[in-house]
């Protein structure tokens, strides 16, 4: 559904067919407001989109140009949600993890928008490279060991491991029985949390040394 909603997007919203890259900013991941909103953002270059799917109340979209620290654009609820508004919205970019409103059209929520996820920069200073030590489930306390040579045990079971997106510190394990858990590695490295970035929750706690 959110693939259709942002090819939806790209139909309504008019994109133009040169994307300069944009020194230094790098916006693309999760985000909230401060208003409750939850937002996918994807920069291309000087191009920035997100999706904010708060249905049944409101889904939007957004399509906006960068400039210096600037970002100018519209936005547009899209149908399945219960508003039916669009206008234009100014952001300045403060960081790669914080925007702040600066003009809009209409009435829109958000002021202030943070993203979720600790920053590329600030994940490599805190984060070792990879997953792979002894771990112990939150639930039950079963120890499971991921190994340097992309398997791990556990729980009785075995299993491959790989990183799905590392710019986020997220894991793939596939069991033996061919199911699949996707993790997050937490910004000290001592937890393995759920993948859902809006997710505190935490599947293992690293024990022993890295």
């Amino acid at each position: 559904m959110k693939r259709h909603l942002m090819l939806v997007a790209a139909v309504f919203l008019s994109v133009p067919t040169t994307m300069f890259p944009q020194q230094g900013i790098d916006l693309t991941g999760f985000w909230q407001d401060n208003a409750g909103g939850k937002y996918e953002i994807r920069q291309i270059g000087n191009q920035l989109f997100w999706l904010d799917d708060a249905r049944p109340r409101y889904v939007n979209v957004f399509h906006g140009t960068i400039t210096a620290n600037t970002i100018h654009g519209t936005w547009a609820d899209l149908p399945g949600g219960r508003t039916n508004h669009t206008g234009s919205l100014d952001l300045r970019v403060e960081s790669n993890d914080r925007l702040t409103k600066t003009a809009s059209t209409v009435y829109f929520g958000g002021t202030v928008f943070t993203r979720t996820q600790a920053s590329t920069s600030e994940r490599s200073r805190v984060q070792p490279a990879t997953i792979f030590g002894n771990w112990e489930t939150a639930k039950g306390g079963t120890p499971i060991t991921i190994k340097p040579d992309g398997t791990f045990t556990g729980a009785g079971s075995s299993g491959h491991w790989r990183e799905f997106n590392s710019k986020d510190g997220v894991y793939e394990l596939t069991w033996a029985n061919g199911s699949v858990d996707r993790v997050r590695l937490s910004e000290d490295g001592q937890h393995l949390e759920d993948s859902n970035p809006f997710s505190n929750r935490v599947i293992a706690t690293r024990v022993g040394t890295r």
